[in-house]
């Protein structure tokens, strides 16, 4: 995906000057000439970086345990053939670095060990040699990416989710993009990512989750969690052509739609902590072999269309409470469902704590099977149709 961004400002500036050779090998390349720039042994460059018009055929080593940028200047500058090599060496730091190239639509991440080559060719730069996917290689088993909705950038390069605040991606749906696009998950042990937003915080975005057509792996796997952090996702999450996708701790809402949305053969696991919100949709929309399984106690704090609408795929409750904390109305039945599919709901234990909850407990039809029916809370009695079962 090629978003167009302005190059964010960088003021201080660190000139380059000496050479010398360094162990690191960049990760998913080696280019081709001396590991150059490093001094007594350390990552020569720790700051803001402008590359000199003189040093075609130079390795700008990128260290320093921080996230900044090296620029490029307009290739016009450089001779004809100038390579220049960038190299990111932050590994046990785990800091990306924001290379910014003039003539290039958009800046980029350059992942902790990575390495990228750019020669000029016709006054251009090309990239003659790719950093490619980054294999995560920093950060712990689980690699934590950052949002933060009020400090954080989703201005593309001009952060990297691998630090707080300001380090920090603004939406999950960016920090989704990034590792769609960016990460590489095939290989063992399994890549496992963590999106973590800043505690109690609330993201506003629509977190829609698309991975087909993607490098393998970049579904998920069940390795990829959204963590809430006890905070609010308010623009609904969505989730197709088969994600894969852990959520924690997190309420989710949404005015203009569903709160939840699993279609097109996804997997959505619910774990612990979660709280639906009102809707102006479903809370939960499952349809075309889309799945969504509930492993945890959960809260209904709102009302909706419906606490599930089931259109062709499968829910599943492994067994638990429902804690409803308001009194809810649902304008159509709690769960309506359509097609063959399954909404299992036979090890839900409904607890109501003296709240009212107003709705059609089911209308089931056209094949659909529907467990648990007798537990539903509701003021009208639930109805099937055209083959479908309830129980």
């Amino acid at each position: 995906m090629k978003r167009s961004r302005p190059l964010p400002a960088f003021f201080s500036v660190v000139s380059l000057f000496f050479a010398a050779t360094v162990s690191a090998i960049p990760q998913g390349a080696t280019p081709g000439r001396a590991i150059l720039l490093t001094v007594n042994g350390a990552a020569f460059t720790s700051g803001p970086v402008i590359v000199d018009t003189t040093h075609c055929g130079w390795n700008y080593v990128l260290g320093g345990d921080a996230f900044y940028a090296a620029r490029l200047p307009t290739a016009s500058d450089f001779p004809h053939g100038c390579a220049i090599t960038i190299t990111n060496t932050d590994i046990s730091a785990c800091k990306g670095k924001s290379i910014q190239v003039a003539g290039f639509s958009s800046l980029f991440v350059l992942w902790p060990g990575q390495a990228v080559e750019l020669t000029n060719v016709n006054n251009s730069w090309i990239k003659t040699i790719s950093p490619g996917h980054w294999r995560p290689n920093c950060g712990g088993v689980t690699l934590v990416i950052n949002t933060d909705f009020t400090n954080g950038s989703d201005q593309i390069g001009s952060s990297d989710g691998l630090g707080t605040g300001t380090e920090a991606f603004k939406t999950v749906e960016n920090a989704l993009q990034y590792i769609l696009n960016d990460f590489d998950f095939a290989g063992r042990p399994q890549t496992r990512i963590k999106i973590l937003m800043a505690a109690g915080s609330t993201d506003s975005s629509v977190v829609h989750y698309t991975p087909h057509a993607s490098n393998p792996g970049s579904q998920g796997g069940a390795a990829l969690t959204i963590d809430g952090n006890g905070g609010f996702l308010t623009g609904g999450a969505e989730f197709y052509f088969g994600a894969i996708v852990q959520v924690r701790n997190v309420t989710l809402s949404n005015a203009s739609g569903s709160c939840l949305v699993s279609t097109q053969n996804a997997y959505v696991e619910i774990n612990d902590l979660v709280t639906f919100g009102s809707c102006s949709g479903p809370q939960i929309a499952i349809s075309t072999y889309g799945t969504v399984e509930l492993f945890n106690d959960f809260t209904i704090s709102g009302s909706a269309t419906n606490f599930v609408q089931n259109l062709g795929g499968t829910l599943r409750f492994d067994g638990g409470t429902i804690r409803v904390a308001n009194d809810i109305t649902y304008s159509d039945p709690l769960v309506f469902a359509f097609y063959p599919g399954l909404t299992n709901l036979h090890a839900a234990k409904w607890i109501l704590d003296g709240h009212t909850v107003t709705a059609k407990k089911y209308d089931v039809e056209a094949n659909h099977v529907l467990t648990g029916a007798a537990n539903i809370p509701g003021t009208v009695a639930g109805t099937t149709a055209t083959g479908a079962q309830a129980f």
